[in-house]
Parts: C-alpha cells; structure tokens; sequence
C-alpha cells in the first residue's frame, strides 16, 4: 500500500505536471514496517542555465589578462635592455638600490640620478 503524507506544490507522487530530472537524488530509509524513498531535485536539473555562458566569459577574460601581463612584462624587459645600453651596469646597479652614482674624472662629471 502506497500513502502519500506530503507533497510538494510543483511535483506530486500521483502524477503531477512537473517531473523530476534523471539527476535527482534520491535516499532510501528503512523502518521497521516501511520503506521511504526520498527524492529532491529541480524541473530542469542542478546545472544553471548561465553555466556555459559564465565559463566562456572567464576564458576569455583570462586570455584577456594573460595578454596584458605579457605586454607589461615585456614592455619591462624592454624597458631595462634600453637602460643597460645607455647605461653601465654598476651605475644602475647602485640606482636600483636608491643610491645616488657620481663619477669624478678629470676633465668631466657623470651624475646618473633617478
């Protein structure tokens, strides 16, 4: 014999309009003269909707910024090849550091400052 003791609004035991998808879960409990078989689940499923359009904006949003970095870095390493052909190496060494570089010679001054 099959009891019915609660029902949902949109989905009944006896047939109603709305049916359960095939990835409900279901849970069966054993009692002394019963058996319960519980089912939960969505009219359409546990997946959303927006699941493939979310993940297609989050590849391309980090295709976006991996390009950026890439720019950055190289526009850095640009950046510091330019440095080292201008520059000698101890001169920006000591300017990496917060040091000031003056060289004395002779007949000239050198003052590399940042």
């Amino acid at each position: 014999k099959v009891s019915i003791i609660a029902e949902s609004k949109a989905i009944t035991a006896s047939g109603g309009n709305v049916t359960l998808p095939d990835d409900k879960l279901t849970f069966a409990l054993n009692t002394t003269n019963n058996e319960w078989v519980m089912a939960v689940g969505y009219p359409h499923g546990f997946t959303v909707d927006w699941l493939p359009w979310s993940l297609a904006l989050v590849i391309v949003g980090s295709v976006v910024i991996t390009i950026l970095i890439i720019v950055a870095l190289v526009n850095r390493k640009e950046h510091q090849l330019l440095l080292y052909r201008m520059m000698p190496r101890k001169a920006i060494a000591k300017l990496q550091k917060g040091e000031s570089v003056i060289e004395k010679y002779d007949q000239v001054t050198i003052f590399f400052s940042d």
